[in-house]
């Protein structure tokens, strides 16, 4: 019997040193595709000033918009770091759970690293160089999935340009988006980067505000696979952080033939930017 005590305890020791070693190993991963962010967004940043004269040339309900979120003068955003919380679900009738997360942005050259923690799961996304990969782990270190390849990279991408109205200085044109005109109300954006190309129309409230973002062109998970589905954000509670307009509440849905589904809903807690 005391055999069998010191076996296993000896075997739950290793197991507990394994699992810190891969916690400490992801979270060095994390930091190190941070720091390669940083490296490529300090090596890509020339603009430092943002005027009028920058978006004046854009179809009217972007000219309108940035006109009203921006101030006169404003510094282009190099880095965005922000914290939020919120709820995910993974299916129509499942429940909600709570997630916190926390994102590194790059300003002006697509990139980012976000992680965010669900109960005793842990998620973890990166984008940089037009390469995607996204991990989910249990406690942070036992790996339950993981993606990568064209699809991932496409969805991360469009992730990127959508979530960039939390720092809207990299919607421009001098970061690379382009806008193209559709009506009174709604606008095209295209970003391009290593070799990917995604579009996202953005749609005008009553106030000049975009209230929602529309994409074909990123993935869902369906049975073992991934497909282009119509994917919808909605743009909440918009709030000067900064001298800069911001939604503070993000909802993420899928728009499916059965009904639409929201699956994912953040709400910021704290906005830090670089310039």
């Amino acid at each position: 019997m005391q055999f069998i005590y010191t076996f296993f305890g000896g075997f739950l020791g290793v197991l507990f040193l394994l699992m810190i070693g891969a916690v400490a190993a992801t979270n060095i991963r994390i930091r190190r595709a941070f720091v390669r962010i940083r490296k490529k967004e300090r090596a890509h940043h020339t603009v430092n000033t943002i005027g009028r004269h920058d978006y004046s040339a854009l179809p009217p309900p972007v000219k309108n918009f940035f006109s009203i979120i921006l101030p006169e003068t404003q510094r282009n955003i190099r880095f965005a770091h922000i914290r939020h919380v919120g709820q995910f679900r993974q299916r129509p009738d499942d429940d909600w759970y709570p997630v916190k997360g926390t994102a590194h942005y790059a300003g002006d050259e697509p990139g980012f690293v976000w992680k965010g923690k669900f109960s005793k799961k842990t998620a973890h996304l990166t984008y940089l160089n037009g390469q995607g990969e996204s991990f989910l782990k249990f406690f942070d270190s036992i790996t339950l999935l993981k993606s990568s390849g064209q699809e991932t990279s496409v969805s991360l991408l469009v992730r990127y340009l959508m979530e960039s109205i939390w720092f809207p200085t990299s919607l421009l044109p001098i970061n690379g988006v382009h806008w193209s005109p559709i009506d009174a109300k709604s606008a095209r954006m295209t970003l391009r980067n290593h070799g990917i190309t995604v579009s996202v129309i953005a749609f005008f409230d009553e106030n000049g505000l975009i209230s929602h973002m529309e994409t074909y062109d990123k993935f869902r998970d369906f049975k073992n696979h991934f497909e282009k589905s119509r994917f919808i954000m909605k743009c909440e509670n918009y709030t000067e952080i900064n001298g800069i307009k911001i939604p503070m509440n993000l909802q993420f849905i899928w728009a499916l033939p059965e009904g639409d589904f929201q699956y994912g809903e953040f709400d910021i807690r704290d906005v830090k930017y670089e310039y």
